[in-house]
């Protein structure tokens, strides 16, 4: 396996397994995200990109929508 890329949640494709590597700068948003089961080192799968920015993504056996705004401020890695 090559070395692993961070890059925030908007720039990963529909279909990519991720892991969470940081949350929102944000503590509103970094609690809500929290309680959605959002933490660094969490495995999450990308389902959909909308074309208006927000991503939906698999977590934890569910799925959540996370707006434009929230999926840029996401840090994420991939394995490559």
């Amino acid at each position: 396996m090559q070395g692993t890329l961070q890059r925030t949640l908007d720039q990963v494709p529909a279909g990519a397994a991720i892991v969470a590597a940081g949350t929102s700068s944000d503590p509103v948003v970094a609690r809500r995200l929290a309680a959605l089961g959002w933490r660094p080192g969490e495995r999450v799968r990308v389902v959909q990109k909308a074309s208006g920015g927000a991503v939906v993504v698999e977590l934890h056996r569910g799925r959540i929508a996370l707006s434009r705004m929230v999926v840029r401020q996401l840090p994420v890695k991939v394995a490559e």
